[in-house]
């Protein structure tokens, strides 16, 4: 598959719920993961520790693409998440995805989510 394919894949994924499907697929080995400009995860391994702990930790969760750019080896998503926490809590949000892509494989994502978005014209 061509890199737009991939990402078409991709969000298909994380919009049916199978978000650490979609990021066991697609991320590098050595992928480097950050929130809000924070250093979470340096490796696979370390990201699908923590992401498979938050998605223990919610029900009913829904994602939704409200944008989508791809510019050379650079894609933006705009995702819209909704769940309940573990205190069952409804939760909805506005995150962005900033992910630097080689050999068909995220090698760095940066998610922004809360104030952080303030920087970016899609919100």
């Amino acid at each position: 598959m061509d890199l737009s394919s991939n990402i078409e894949h991709q969000i298909i994924l994380i919009e049916e719920g199978k978000t650490l499907e979609a990021f066991y697929l697609f991320s590098s080995e050595n992928i480097c993961m950050y929130h809000n400009n924070e250093l979470f995860a340096s490796s696979k391994m370390e990201a699908l520790k923590s992401q498979n702990l938050f998605m223990q930790s919610v029900t009913n969760f829904k994602a939704k693409k409200y944008y989508c750019n791809l510019e050379e080896t650079i894609s933006i998503l705009g995702i819209n998440y909704s769940f309940k926490d573990k205190e069952d809590i409804h939760i909805d949000f506005r995150g962005i995805h900033i992910q630097k892509w080689e050999n068909n494989l995220i090698i760095k994502e940066e998610f922004f989510t809360g104030k952080f978005l303030e920087q970016f014209k899609l919100v």
